[in-house]
Formats: C-alpha cells, structure tokens, sequence
C-alpha cells in the first residue's frame, strides 16, 4: 500500500511523568468550564474560553495516558512507572508488527525500533474532544479582539491540527480510509481558523488521497480541487487522481478535461501522461489532440530534454516506432547527458526484440522463422548499443543498476557467438561486486 504523503511535526515535550487525570475530574474540570463560558459576566473574558479549551484537550490526553508519539522503550518505562498496562501482544497492521500494550482506555503500539508510534484511544472521557477544543478556541478568538492571546489560541489551534493529523495518520495504518479523509479535512479547516490562519494543504492533499483510496469519489474530487486551487499538485499526482474520480464519477469530460490540464501543468507526469494515452485509445479519438498539447509544451521549453523523452514514450505506446525513435534523438542532441533517450531507444528495440520472438516462436515455417529470429537479434543488439551509452553517461546508481541487469540478460543470449559477448555478460554479471 502506498505510503501517505504527509509529515507530522508535532511540538517536543519533555518526557516526564504527571499525575494523570481522572475521568471524573476531567469531567468536573469541564463542567466547571462550561458554567463559567455560559455566566454573562464572564463569557466576554478570553480566559474563560481558554480554560475551556484546555478541560476539552485534557479530556483528549488523558485517556492516552502518559506516553507521547516517538518515545523510546527506555522513555516509557519511566513515565509509565507506576502504569502497567492489563496485557502485552502482538499485531500486525498494514506491513508491520507491532508490540502492543494495552492499558483500561487505550493501547500503545511500539515499532521494532522500541518506539511509541501510535496510541489507539480505546475509552473516550467525552464525545469530540478536539472539535469542542477548538471551537473554544474559535471563541476565545472572538472575545479577544486586541490580540493580547493571539499566540496562545494559535498555538492551541495548532495543538488541535497536529492531534487530527496523527488520528488521521493511525486510521490510514488501519486502512479506514473515510475516517482518514474524514480526519485530515478536520485538520485542514482547523488550522485555517482564525488567529491561526494556516492553509494546511498537505493536509487537503491527503483527504482527498484518502477519500480516493476509500473510492468516495465524490469527496476525493472535491479535495483534490482545492489541493489543486492551492498550487500543491505532487509532481501531477493530485491532476491524475482528481481526473481518475471524475472517471468513476462518470462525468466524461472533465476526465480528458483535467487530464490535459494536468499535462500542461506537469508534461512529465507519467500517470497523467499514461492517463492520456489511455484515454485516447479507449476513446479511439484522434490522438493528435495530445501531440498539440506536447508540442506546446516543447515550445515553452525547447532545452527540455526530458518532454522529448515523454513524446517518444508516447508515441511507443500508440505505435508510431519511427516517430518514436525521432523524439528519442531529439531528447538525446539536445542533452547528450541525459540517459533517458538512449533508455527509450534502447526499451523500443528490446519491445521491438520481444516482438519478433513471439512471431519467431509461433512460426512453422524454417524460412520465415529463421528471418524472424534474425529481426528479433537484430533488435536485441540494438538495444545493447543503446544500453550501453546510456549506463556510460548516467549518474543514477540505481539507474545504472538497473541497465546492467538488462545488459546482463542481453549478453548472455548472445555469449556464444563471440568473446566481446562473454565478456560483456561477465562484466554486468560481476556488476554488484565491482562498483
């Protein structure tokens, strides 16, 4: 399952251990709060709002007991000291096994590293919490018109921001992806509120990534739309899922509409390039329509070598090899350092090797077979040539890599008929142990 896209930054606390509350005095704590925001003498006053907020985030943190999110085995055992949870298990969620420690109102998740990742709330003191924090916050903003506790109802907005994104986070793990959504669009329009103001658009990001992964297209589509709005598109990522939840949706036209967008905005993306391709082959229109769009693009930035590089895939995958392996040039003489049109070239001549195997395979007839296995070495060489200019000029090791496996194969259909064969089959078969 792919990973999130989102990175919590949670404020540093000391690790030490504190009385822990109650649920009857958190509940007493609340009660005495409310009456207080609701006496007319002290409703207008900030701080009025603020111990309330504060009883709501207590109600919030004191079911999670003790622990904090990334403490060490060593960090737990002394805060946790006098806390011994009713049982110790293992689970497995997502990939990862967990050592779980499971106390009265909630369980504690450590990682292999001995680390804390997640507290999972098994007991809640009062419903909503977080939501009934900051609308307290909200007010307290309200009554406050001088701004003299501008940074304290921020940094409590903030608080609630960073509580929604980590519940987001551990029903991701979970794979209750509506919740997940559900969570961080609570955590987008949290940090928007005023005095914090804050565009969270990882957070938008994420819950329409979410909604997407639940398949709500409805909510992925309109995440997305603000994500997009926002600038934050990951690389053409929120223009192919946005496009991809108009598909289910059924709404035709805003599909191709906001694929065309997104390869303006993003020519490299390979899934709104693919999406395109796919598109117009599903659709069996005219592809040239595609071609205008990448033209444009090539236009804007002639030194691009990678958008010609883009072009050749594109034209791969429709079946135009000869327009293909021209794009492929072009890529290459405008950027002889760039690796990825030798890759393209040498990828179309090893499909191209591919291709004439399977028709070799299936032939009966010598004649025929003999000439197709010709084109198909033919190919095959070609691919060699192409493979190896690109692993001279890359400096990807991964990329590189991954071109000696390729040559690897190719050498050793070939080893027997010449030494520069062999050789070349024992040098990337070596790869590993020289480099």
């Amino acid at each position: 399952m792919k990973r999130i896209i989102v990175v919590i930054a949670l404020a540093a606390t000391v690790m030490t251990a504190y009385a822990q509350k109650s649920q009857e005095a958190v509940t007493k704590a609340i009660e005495k709060a409310e009456a207080a925001s609701k006496d007319p003498k002290k409703a207008d006053k900030v701080a009025t709002w603020l111990n309330l907020a504060k009883a709501h985030l207590d109600a919030y943190n004191a079911p999670q007991l003790n622990g904090r999110i990334g403490a060490s085995s060593q960090e737990l055992a002394i805060v946790m000291s006098d806390i011994k949870p009713t049982s110790t298990e293992t689970e497995t969620v997502g990939r990862s096994q967990y050592t779980v420690q499971v106390y009265p109102t909630c369980k504690y998740y450590i990682n292999a590293n001995g680390a804390l990742e997640m507290i999972v709330t098994t007991k809640w003191y009062e419903e909503k919490p977080l939501a009934k924090a900051l609308s307290a916050y909200i007010q307290a903003a309200k009554v406050d018109p001088k701004g003299t506790k501008t940074k304290e109802i921020s940094d409590g907005i903030k608080i609630v921001c960073d509580n929604l994104r980590q519940e987001a986070i551990v029903a991701y793990n979970f794979s209750d992806f509506n919740l997940a959504s559900e969570r961080f669009a609570e955590a987008a329009d949290a940090c928007a509120q005023s005095p914090a103001g804050v565009i969270d658009t990882m957070s938008i990001y994420n819950a329409g990534f979410t909604a997407f992964m639940a398949k709500n297209w409805e909510k992925a589509r309109d995440q997305f739309i603000k994500a997009i709005d926002l600038g934050y598109i990951q690389d053409g990522d929120a223009y192919f899922k946005l496009s991809e939840s108009y598909k289910n949706l059924g709404d035709t036209l805003a599909y191709k509409a906001t694929l065309e967008k997104g390869f303006i905005a993003c020519p490299t993306s390979q899934p709104v390039l693919i999406g395109l391709i796919n598109y117009y082959i599903e659709s069996k229109e005219n592809p040239d329509k595609l071609f205008e769009i990448l033209k444009i693009a090539e236009q804007n930035e002639p030194n691009n070598a990678a958008l010609y590089y883009v072009e050749g895939n594109t034209r791969k995958q429709l079946g135009q090899l000869d327009e293909a392996l021209a794009a492929y040039d072009k890529c290459i003489e405008i950027n002889p350092e760039y690796e990825f049109g030798e890759i393209g070239k040498g990828l179309l001549y090893i499909g191209e090797g591919d291709k004439y195997g399977q028709m070799a395979n299936d032939e009966n007839d010598q004649k025929k077979y003999e000439e197709l296995l010709a084109k198909c070495e033919q190919n095959y060489k070609l691919g060699i040539e192409h493979f190896e200019k690109a692993i001279a000029i890359s400096k990807n090791d991964a990329t590189k890599s991954s071109l000696a496996q390729y040559l690897k194969q190719l050498y050793f259909k070939f080893r027997n008929e010449g030494e520069e064969y062999q050789k070349g089959y024992e040098k990337y078969n070596n790869w590993g142990s020289q480099q």
